[in-house]
């Protein structure tokens, strides 16, 4: 597979980049590895360690994993970036859990992307997503999170649109129905 990143590779110059970087990598396919990812990172500085988080029972993939990487800033390798056909990884300076006073960036800072977490599908399916969030612009792809072994809906999904702007648009209005569902896009 192809692996682009939207962004270039940080310049010679990067900053905060004296100690140790450790960075949450979100979005991932399930058939991302540690070997994907490092390949991938390694064009950026050094990888000293990357984690792919795992189901504890069945052991696969959560589609989460963190990196410690030298020689970078976390600002360099922020944002968006294309490892996978079709797919965003999103990369964020981790934070510790339970850390006080921080909150997640704003929807329209310069961070955001034109994909979205939709909460409360229930039982709608991609179609039904697809045709509801396309009043607010071309949606490019509308996926429901499934249960791996029953294929059963986890009740949320993400719509993912072709430019920032629809999404904005999106959460600008408060109320989201579709087919009786009450939606929670972020």
């Amino acid at each position: 597979a192809r692996q682009e990143p939207l962004r270039s590779p940080p310049r010679a110059s990067m900053g905060d980049s004296s100690g140790p970087v450790k960075l949450f990598l979100g979005g991932l396919a399930f058939s991302e590895d540690e070997g994907s990812l490092r390949a991938f990172l390694e064009r950026y500085g050094e990888v000293t360690s990357i984690t792919v988080m795992r189901d504890k029972v069945t052991g696969q993939p959560r589609g989460f994993a963190f990196a410690e990487m030298m020689g970078v800033s976390a600002t360099d390798l922020e944002g968006n970036h294309t490892i996978s056909p079709g797919r965003n990884m999103v990369v964020r300076k981790a934070v510790p859990r339970g850390t006080p006073g921080l909150d997640p960036p704003p929807k329209d800072s310069a961070t955001m992307s034109a994909r979205l977490f939709v909460a409360g599908t229930g039982d709608l399916e991609e179609g039904d997503l697809r045709e509801y969030f396309s009043q607010y612009g071309e949606v490019t792809s509308a996926e429901i999170k499934r249960d791996r072994n029953t294929q059963r809906s986890r009740g949320f999904g993400f719509v993912t649109f072709s430019r920032e702007g629809h999404a904005r648009a999106v959460l600008q209005c408060a109320d989201h129905m579709c087919k009786g569902r009450n939606l929670a896009p972020g």
